[in-house]
């Protein structure tokens, strides 16, 4: 399991559920390029290559394959 800041679970769980960048960033009270700058550190802990985004998704669906869920996708 990757080790996320308290910060970065709360972007990551964001984006999981569907949501874009701008939308985590009203929900948290955050600018938009800050959540650019959490998704980009979260994808850095994330074995593999690709955009943080995509990253992000794959490993989602890849650890709650393994739990038996799948996240919701946009």
């Amino acid at each position: 399991m990757v080790e996320l800041t308290t910060r970065q679970q709360e972007v990551y769980k964001l984006i999981v559920e569907g949501k874009t960048y701008g939308q985590v960033a009203t929900d948290l009270g955050l600018n938009f390029r800050t959540v650019e700058f959490h998704a980009a550190r979260i994808a850095e802990k994330i074995p593999g290559t690709g955009a943080p985004l995509r990253k992000i998704m794959a490993y989602a669906v890849q650890n709650s394959a393994q739990n038996g869920h799948i996240p919701p996708l946009p």
